[in-house]
């Protein structure tokens, strides 16, 4: 067993998770991976790129979040890391590479504030069986609460620093394919 660094919530709240294997909560798992699942989270993440276009990520979930986090993410490299099996869920960690992040804009009544900063974090997911298919699927958003794309209106985000744009981190996302 080993202690996984204080986290942020979704609502801000410290988070301390006792774990094993890649992050489930816990003491023990059933057993060390599930490739499935593996497969099917790199499917979200791929659908998630900031460069997917308009590929659909809510079809790699079983549980489609609420819409309620306050943080999301430009995706731009993701690696699956490994998972582990909890009863009936599967705790799935990847590396991620992201280029900005969207928060509210605690001045703007609706407003959003989009930053961009080249960062890279291991998350972790939830992955439970989809009802109706009886596919692995991503439930919710990452166990960190973070969720991917943009939600603001354009008229409603700032940029962050001075001169950023959707150009410019779209750039920041195609200067980072193939570096490792």
């Amino acid at each position: 067993m080993r202690w996984a660094r204080g986290t942020l919530g979704p609502w801000g709240l410290a988070v301390l998770l006792v774990t094993s294997g890649c992050g489930a909560p816990g003491s023990r798992s059933d057993q060390a991976r599930v490739p499935e699942a593996e497969v099917r989270l790199g499917a979200f993440l791929e659908a998630s790129l900031e460069s997917a276009g308009e590929r659909d990520p809510d079809a790699f979930m079983s549980c489609v979040p609420d819409g309620m986090t306050d943080r999301t993410l430009a995706l731009a490299r993701y690696k699956v890391l490994e998972s582990t099996r909890l009863k009936d869920t599967v705790y799935v960690a990847a590396e991620v590479k992201t280029v900005a992040e969207e928060t509210q804009d605690p001045k703007v009544y609706a407003g959003y504030l989009i930053t961009l900063h080249v960062r890279t974090d291991t998350l972790h997911w939830r992955m439970t069986r989809d009802s109706a298919s009886g596919n692995w699927g991503v439930c919710g958003y990452s166990v960190e609460g973070y969720g991917f794309g943009r939600y603001g209106a354009d008229s409603l985000t700032k940029w962050s620093p001075t001169g950023a744009s959707v150009q410019r981190m779209r750039a920041l996302v195609d200067s980072l394919r193939g570096v490792p």
